[in-house]
C-alpha cells in the first residue's frame, strides 16, 4: 500500500485553547497507523500569546506528542530572532526541512509563504476597498479574532465596535473608486479563491518571480524606510 501523508499547518494560536490543541493531536493520532507519515508544513509554533511568552517553545510538547517525520518554516517560525529558532530546531524532536533563507550566505530556512511568486495586480478603487473590508472582517465567530493584513503605503482608520472602516487612504489622498490602483501581493492570493480578497489571477499584470527572491533583490538595490505604525488606526465614535 502506498503511503499516506497527514500534514498539519498554521497550528499559530491554537496553543492558547487547551481543548484545540489536545483535539488536534488526538485526530492525528487516530489516523495514523502504519502507511500514514505525519508532517508539519510551516507556521505551527507561532504567533499567539503562548508564543510570545514562550518563544514559541510551547510547541515542543505538541511535537513529541504527533511525533512527525519532519517540520518545514513558515515566515512565523522566525517571530522570535534566528537564535531562537535555532534553539527550537536543536530542542525538537523531528528533522526540520526547507531551503530558501540564507544566513552568512549558507541556506538556513524558509520565510516565503507558498513559495509563491510575487505578483503586480490592478484594482479600481471598489475593489480595493472590498480587498480591505475583507481583511479586517472577523475570521473566527467564536473568538471574533480579525486576520489585519500588511498595508504598505495605504492608511486604514477602521471602527472596531461597529466593524466599519472609517476612511481609507493611498499615498496620503483619500480612496477614490474609480481610480485604477496597483498592488504588489503573492500569488497564492491570486489564485486561493479567499473571500478576504477580490484579487483574481485576471488582475495579475507583472509578475517578478519568487517572492523571496524579488524582496531581497529589491532590499539590496534600495534603502529601506519602514514604518511600523499608523497603517491601521483602530477609532471609536462616542
Amino acid at each position: 500500500m502506498a503511503p499516506r501523508l497527514i500534514y498539519y499547518s498554521d497550528i499559530e494560536n491554537a496553543y492558547d485553547y487547551p481543548d484545540r490543541i489536545g483535539r488536534l493531536a488526538g485526530t492525528i493520532g487516530s489516523l495514523r497507523g502504519e502507511d500514514e507519515i505525519v508532517v508539519g508544513t510551516g507556521d505551527n509554533t507561532a504567533p499567539g500569546v503562548l508564543a510570545e511568552q514562550y518563544d514559541g517553545r510551547q510547541a515542543l510538547d505538541f511535537f513529541r506528542a504527533v511525533e512527525p517525520a519532519a517540520e518545514t518554516f513558515g515566515n512565523h517560525n522566525f517571530n522570535f530572532g534566528l537564535a531562537a529558532t535555532r534553539e527550537l530546531v536543536a530542542d525538537s524532536p523531528q528533522p526540520w526541512i526547507c531551503a530558501n533563507v540564507y544566513d552568512d550566505d549558507n541556506r538556513f530556512a524558509g520565510v516565503s509563504p507558498f513559495a509563491g511568486d510575487l505578483c503586480i495586480a490592478s484594482l479600481d478603487g471598489g475593489e480595493l476597498y472590498e480587498m480591505v473590508d475583507g481583511v479586517l472582517s472577523p475570521i473566527d465567530a467564536t473568538h471574533d479574532r480579525i486576520w489585519r493584513g500588511q498595508f504598505s503605503g495605504m492608511r486604514v482608520v477602521y471602527d472596531p465596535n461597529r466593524r466599519q472602516i472609517q476612511s481609507v487612504t493611498v499615498e496620503g489622498k483619500t480612496l477614490d473608486s474609480n481610480a485604477e490602483y496597483t498592488v504588489a501581493t503573492n500569488r497564492y492570493v491570486a489564485v486561493s479563491g479567499s473571500d478576504l480578497t477580490p484579487i483574481t489571477t485576471d488582475h495579475i499584470s507583472e509578475t517578478w518571480g519568487v517572492q523571496y527572491d524579488a524582496i531581497l533583490e529589491y532590499a539590496r538595490e534600495t534603502p529601506l524606510d519602514v514604518s511600523l505604525d499608523g497603517l491601521i488606526e483602530s477609532t471609536t465614535d462616542d
